[in-house]
């Protein structure tokens, strides 16, 4: 059996540059990446390959792997007449590796089941940390690599490149944008665990929960957000009242914010 399944993930999986596994459906392939990294050291290499392609795991949803960080993409289920905008999904702490990373990488965010029409307005990537800390902002440059690479290969709108994390993914959310200020077009955090450094020019929306609601106060000023039901506002705030896991379910499954992300285009 493990032989049947390793032959068939060696047909679907391309291993060339930032190569691509052909089209097929889950039933098809089977979920454990593992398998297909087990078969790459069957054939004598070792270690991550730059741009391997491992599981398709849905017609439009792909785990990948860059010269530094593995990564899941979704891609819109069918074409548009206008390029997609491009949302970058970075994960809480208890995501990283080695926790088997389609597990991971859709237990929260906007792979988590949500039903969104808007969502197939968006490419998505979610990177995985190597390793559980909040340390996002170390790997800014290889995230960039990443969005820069997907933006090419889809042709996306410049104008709509939006940065989201839930947790210290959130944190992570704040600081990139921080850092690489000409870069994203869009940050919305949900319940980050500390205060961050923040893009001033960058429109925000902050989704707050159970660990983000005592500096609730200190964010309004500090990001001078306006509440949620302010119309056309840049800078915003939300609070359900809900708390940690509950507010990133509510918030990701929910259409407003992926509009109000579309409006932010520059």
């Amino acid at each position: 059996m493990k032989e049947r399944m390793l032959a068939r993930f060696s047909r679907f999986t391309a291993r060339v540059g930032w190569g691509e596994a052909h089209q097929t459906s889950a039933r098809n392939v089977g979920p454990d990446s593992q398998s297909v990294h087990e078969q790459s050291r069957a054939d004598g290499h070792t270690g991550r390959t730059a741009g391997a392609e491992s599981v398709m795991l849905q017609a439009e949803l792909v785990l990948k792997e860059s010269d530094s960080l593995r990564y899941l993409l979704r891609r819109p289920s069918f074409l548009r007449d206008s390029p997609p905008a491009l949302l970058c999904f970075l994960h809480d702490y208890d995501q990283a590796a080695p926790s088997e990373p389609i597990r991971a990488l859709t237990r929260h965010g906007p792979f988590a089941g949500s039903t969104s029409a808007f969502l197939d307005r968006f490419v998505i990537v979610a990177p995985q940390l190597p390793c559980s800390a909040d340390a996002w902002c170390l790997y800014g440059g290889a995230i960039e690599e990443i969005i820069e690479h997907e933006v090419r290969r889809h042709e996306c709108d410049r104008s709509q490149i939006f940065l989201t994390g839930f947790s210290i993914g959130a944190n992570g959310a704040f600081e990139l944008a921080h850092i690489q200020r000409d870069f994203w077009c869009g940050v919305w955090a949900v319940d980050p665990t500390r205060i961050s450094p923040v893009n001033d020019r960058c429109p925000v929306w902050l989704s707050i929960g159970a660990l983000s609601r005592p500096q609730l106060k200190e964010w309004v000023r500090k990001l001078a957000l306006e509440p949620a039901s302010a119309r056309h506002a840049r800078r915003v705030w939300e609070d359900v009242g809900l708390d940690h896991v509950t507010t990133a379910r509510r918030a990701y499954e929910q259409d407003k914010v992926y509009e109000w992300l579309l409006a932010q285009g520059r």
